[in-house]
C-alpha cells in the first residue's frame, strides 16, 4: 500500500495536516472550507466563544446532516428497488403474454 503524503489545510488560522486515503489536495481544501464556514456560521449565531465547543457543535451539525442524507439515500434506494421490482413483474407478464400470442 502506498503511503499518502499529508495534505496541509488551514482552519481558523490553524494549520492541520490531513492523511485521508484517496483525498486530493483540492478535496482537502474544500473540506477545510466547509468546516471553516460552519464554524463561522455557528460563532455568528450563538454565544459560544470557546473554539473547542464550536468544533463540537460543528461536528454535531455535520453528523446531523449526514444522518439526514443517509435517511434520504435509504428512501431513494427503497423507491428504486420498488420500481425495479414493478418493472420486472411487468416485463415478465409481457413476456408471458407475448409467448401466448405467438402462433
Amino acid at each position: 500500500m502506498e503511503v499518502q503524503d499529508k495534505i496541509p489545510v488551514e482552519i481558523q488560522g490553524r494549520r492541520y495536516e490531513l492523511e485521508i486515503e484517496g483525498l486530493t489536495p483540492l478535496e482537502a481544501g474544500s473540506l477545510a472550507a466547509q468546516v471553516e464556514a460552519k464554524l463561522k456560521e455557528l460563532s455568528e449565531h450563538s454565544r459560544v466563544i470557546d473554539t473547542g465547543k464550536l468544533a463540537v457543535l460543528a461536528a454535531l451539525n455535520f453528523a446531523d446532516e449526514l444522518r439526514r442524507l443517509q435517511a434520504q439515500h435509504d428512501e431513494l434506494r427503497e423507491a428504486l428497488r420498488s420500481r425495479v421490482h414493478t418493472l420486472k413483474k411487468f416485463l415478465e407478464e409481457a413476456s408471458k403474454n407475448e409467448k401466448n400470442t405467438l402462433p
